[in-house]
């Protein structure tokens, strides 16, 4: 189940959407929102998939497997709590 990540920031101005992204700050929790804002900047081309992770300090790899995950079971894939269910 393909899905486009970029509509939930349609019509938004660049700035906007950086500000809309997740903290970097330690002990930011990194929730399933987060996580799809995340994915959804880079597949937006907002952001580039470099920045993204060295902002968040992630790997090309944990990002992908965001991005696959989302694409493949939705929101409810990002779960942390719930990936047996999802793999």
């Amino acid at each position: 189940m393909a899905q486009s990540h970029a509509p939930i920031f349609q019509g938004r101005q660049e700035k906007g959407v950086l500000a809309d992204l997740p903290s970097t700050a330690k002990g930011t929790r990194w929730t399933i929102r987060n996580k799809r804002a995340v994915v959804a900047v880079v597949m937006g081309e907002l952001v580039s998939l470099e920045e993204i992770c060295e902002r968040y300090a992630m790997s090309v790899e944990e990002f992908l497997a965001l991005k696959q995950r989302l694409d493949r079971f939705g929101t409810p894939g990002l779960r942390s709590t719930r990936t047996q269910q999802y793999r």
